[in-house]
């Protein structure tokens, strides 16, 4: 994961850092997954806290919402291909970006399909 640079205490990233985050995609200029799914958290953590929270789920980001990743978290005993381990690897790196920064990020199915939620809580 890329360490962001911040202006002075705005956690928004400085220009310099946003080019380099623009060109970092794994398809063209698109940013990455982990990337995405940090800004998806990102997000709902701050329109929580806005409403007086202290914690929230995420159920609508690119991880969220792709099986795969429900089944590389979910058993990997029995998805062990390399693009599995990716994903395991990738839902690491989001759980060590928030963990690092005081959160406490679990993982939930929901329901009984094959998706799962972040919950967060601070």
């Amino acid at each position: 994961m890329t360490s962001f640079k911040y202006a002075g205490d705005d956690p928004f990233f400085d220009a310099q850092t946003a080019r380099y985050l623009a060109g970092m995609g794994q398809t063209g200029n698109q940013p990455s997954i982990v990337l995405r799914e940090v800004i998806a958290i990102q997000t709902a953590i701050a329109t929580a806290v806005a409403e007086g929270k202290l914690a929230t789920t995420v159920q609508s980001s690119p991880m969220t919402t792709d099986s795969n990743y429900f089944f590389a978290w979910n058993d990997p005993a029995a998805y062990q291909s390399e693009e599995d381990r990716m994903r395991r690897d990738q839902m690491n790196k989001i759980r060590d970006y928030f963990s690092f920064r005081g959160y406490r990020i679990s993982r939930n199915r929901v329901g009984t399909s094959n998706n799962f939620e972040w919950e967060i809580k601070w």
